[in-house]
């Protein structure tokens, strides 16, 4: 979904070209394979997939940052012609060293840049702000996603149990998975569970690090019979789950 959300702004935008910068991890592999099959769906295209290699200690040297400074222009002059760079760093070592440091003035998505999130501490859209004000007063310190994430598995299962009447964690479960279930939680829409993955379908925020939201996923023009959200991740045609 992340992927998805990413990558509909960016057709939207027509930014259909991203060279994709990543480590060789298995986390970044499988990402990687997930903008590739955006681009697929959406009319993008993959232009480079481009393995970094951190120079040794380079964050930890007193000139850490000249090295990088001088090594990411030259990592991204030889890219093919390229609209954004996607960076794909789930280990966060190298990636906010892409920005403003690139051999073109691109801008930067994915694990840092412009990051999809469930939520984010700038949302205060559709009610937001009641969330952003309860996690501070609780834990001294701005909410983060997951936050958002666990008080949302909490709420699903109290609001499918009080609106259900049942107690057994079958019924509950079954009741979730119906039509019946929507669940309320600062999107503007009504969020709900897909029955061939059991995933929640929810509007994703592109944010990070700015004072205001930049974007909500499913974007614009991007049409489903059903839900709008279900442009984002493995509809039920693609998907390969399979539960008893």
């Amino acid at each position: 979904m992340r992927a998805d959300a990413i990558a509909q702004y960016m057709i939207w935008k027509k930014w259909p070209r991203w060279y994709v910068v990543r480590r060789d991890t298995p986390e970044d592999q499988d990402y990687a394979a997930q903008v590739k099959r955006s681009a697929a769906r959406y009319g993008g295209k993959v232009v480079e997939d481009h393995i970094y290699r951190l120079p040794p200690g380079a964050r930890n040297l007193d000139s850490g940052h000249q090295q990088v400074q001088q090594q990411i222009p030259m990592e991204t002059e030889s890219a093919p012609d390229h609209d954004v760079v996607w960076v794909i760093n789930s280990e966060d070592d190298f990636g906010d060293y892409l920005m403003y440091r690139t051999a073109l003035p691109r801008p930067v998505v994915g694990t840092q840049g412009l990051q999809a999130t469930a939520w984010d501490k700038s949302y205060t859209e559709s009610g937001g702000m009641h969330f952003q004000n309860a996690i501070p007063r609780l834990a001294d310190r701005p909410p983060v996603e997951r936050d958002y994430t666990a008080w949302l598995a909490f709420r699903a299962l109290a609001d499918a149990a009080m609106k259900s009447g049942k107690v057994t964690p079958k019924a509950v479960k079954r009741y979730m998975l119906s039509d019946d279930f929507k669940l309320e939680a600062f999107k503007g829409q009504a969020l709900s569970f897909r029955t061939w993955d059991h995933q929640m379908r929810q509007p994703i925020i592109l944010g990070g690090g700015t004072r205001v939201p930049v974007t909500t996923s499913p974007q614009e023009g991007f049409l489903h019979q059903y839900y709008l959200t279900d442009t984002l991740g493995f509809d039920k045609p693609e998907s390969k789950c399979k539960f008893k």
